[in-house]
């Protein structure tokens, strides 16, 4: 038998404690690269300073299309990490992939995503640790930001 060095730890997810694993080295590396493979959205073209009203709307809309594709990616891949890190009933990662993105909000796999990465020792994009004056644990400051400031950050690329 083998032993196994991945430490498991119970995090609250809306009211449920729910147990997660380390990452190990190998589910790190497939990680990195499946985020190295999925496609950027295609940033839409700026429309020039004489623009029609037309023309500025449809820039909008195309504007939203792909904030909305940035904010697919980010949810796909951080589902994907929560897949590796929250082993369910298949041992095939597409399938658990497939079932973490239809069971879970993106809110729920956001906070697994951002306890597992610290628990494996990944960087989140974002984290900027303080150290505290009174001694006590550090935190970070998207643990601190409100609802406000979150929603109206830009779409962060998973795969930086």
């Amino acid at each position: 038998m083998t032993q196994v060095f991945l430490k498991k730890k119970e995090v609250p997810i809306d009211e449920q404690m729910v147990t997660i694993t380390q990452l190990s080295g190998l589910d790190r590396l497939n990680y990195m690269d499946y985020c190295a493979e999925i496609p950027e959205p295609e940033s839409p073209n700026k429309p020039p300073e004489g623009a029609t009203q037309e023309e500025q709307e449809r820039y909008l809309l195309e504007l939203k299309k792909y904030s909305n594709a940035w904010f697919r990616l980010n949810f796909m891949a951080q589902a994907r990490l929560v897949a590796y890190g929250y082993p369910g009933d298949s041992d095939n990662i597409d399938e658990r992939h497939q079932q973490i993105m239809s069971i879970m909000s993106p809110p729920q796999v956001e906070a697994l995503y951002r306890e597992i990465a610290l628990f494996s020792g990944l960087s989140i994009p974002g984290q900027e640790e303080t150290a505290p004056s009174d001694n006590s644990e550090t935190t970070t400051t998207t643990e601190t930001a409100t609802t406000e400031e979150t929603t109206t950050q830009e779409p962060t690329d998973p795969k930086v």
